[in-house]
């Protein structure tokens, strides 16, 4: 999915108040990935990239992830 299909699945979520399953490389190991489930809080719109506030589960602690760097969304419907 290209970035901008990306921010607009996650406007919807927000409005929606969906669940998104999101997969991103490791920091320090980018060829490993691991997926992180949680509720999108906002999505803050910056020149070079957008940055997305998400309410990760079970943990429930907030967490800022950058769009460019996701490589796979799903929006879980609740």
């Amino acid at each position: 999915m290209d970035y901008l299909g990306k921010v607009h699945l996650f406007e919807a979520a927000i409005k929606a108040e969906d669940i998104m399953e999101i997969t991103l490389p490791q920091y320090n190991k980018p060829s490993e990935y691991f997926t992180v489930v949680g509720k999108p809080l906002g999505i803050i719109k910056q020149y070079a990239d957008s940055v997305v506030k998400l309410e990760v589960f079970p943990e429930r602690n907030v967490e800022n992830l950058v769009v460019s760097k996701m490589t796979h969304v799903k929006r879980l419907r609740v």
